[in-house]
C-alpha cells in the first residue's frame, strides 16, 4: 500500500531493495470539502469534482513512476507540471524516472512530451 512505501522511504537507508507499490484511484484524488470516503463510482460520474492529490501523497515515496492510467480532459491529471514545481520547491527530488505507458502525451502526466 501507499502508507507502507511511506514508512519504508522514512526510515534510514539505504534501500537495498526495489519496492513495487500499485495506488489506487482513491490514493490520486480527493473530492475536496468531502468528509465522505471515496466512492470510485461517484468519481467516475463526476470526475470534474476532484482535485488530484498524487503530488502530495503518492509522489513523495516515489523514485520511479510507471503511469498507465486512462485519462482525458474529464479528468484531473495524476502530475501536472505545477505539481513538479511544487515538489521540488519542497525538497521532493526523488522522482527519478517517469513513464507513461498510456503513451498520453500531456495527459494525466502533463510534462510527459514528444
Amino acid at each position: 500500500t501507499i502508507e507502507e512505501a511511506k514508512n519504508i522511504k522514512s526510515k534510514p537507508g539505504p534501500h537495498k531493495c526495489v519496492y513495487g507499490v500499485m495506488v489506487e484511484q482513491k490514493d490520486l484524488v480527493c473530492k475536496p470539502g468531502s468528509t465522505e470516503p471515496f466512492n470510485l463510482k461517484h468519481y467516475r460520474e463526476n470526475p470534474s469534482e476532484y482535485k488530484s492529490i498524487f503530488h502530495s501523497n503518492v509522489a513523495p515515496a516515489c523514485n520511479v513512476l510507471i503511469n498507465g492510467i486512462y485519462w482525458d480532459e474529464r479528468y484531473p491529471r495524476v502530475l501536472s507540471k505545477q505539481d513538479m514545481t511544487e515538489l521540488y520547491k519542497d525538497g521532493h527530488k526523488n522522482l527519478f524516472a517517469v513513464g507513461d505507458i498510456s503513451c498520453d502525451v500531456n495527459g494525466s502526466v502533463e510534462f510527459l512530451e514528444k
